[in-house]
């Protein structure tokens, strides 16, 4: 487990060792809270209390800011995520829809999706 850490801790210069709590915000989920660390310009690790199953892509947001943060998990660590940070429009919506339905409206069509699964299933 030791050198799992040592791997994760590995990192350019710039690195900033940070202690923000944030929330991860995933539709139809309840918040999830955790501990943002190792801060870089475009990446981070997210800290939890015990190891949670994330989506690819999901928005973050910092106590004390009004900011979102769109993130697509890169790395998982048992209770620890490396995420790299990307613009929240590519995130599926956060909001639930206006009929209140919230069972599978993130999933909802995207031609960039369509486009690898239509060529998945040809080569299968």
């Amino acid at each position: 487990m030791k050198s799992t850490v040592i791997q994760m801790d590995k990192g350019q210069f710039g690195r900033r060792t940070a202690y923000f709590h944030g929330w991860v915000k995933i539709p139809g989920r309840p918040l999830i809270g955790c501990t943002i660390r190792n801060v870089v310009e475009s990446r981070a690790v997210l800290v939890f209390n015990k190891p949670v199953c994330l989506p690819y892509g999901f928005v973050l947001s910092i106590d004390g800011t009004t900011q979102l943060y769109g993130c697509e998990v890169r790395q998982h660590y048992g209770d620890r995520v490396a995420v790299c940070f990307v613009d929240v429009d590519t995130i599926p919506q956060i909001a639930a829809p206006a009929n209140g339905d919230t069972a599978g409206h993130w999933m909802e069509a995207s031609p960039a999706r369509d486009a690898r699964m239509s060529e998945y299933s040809k080569a299968s």
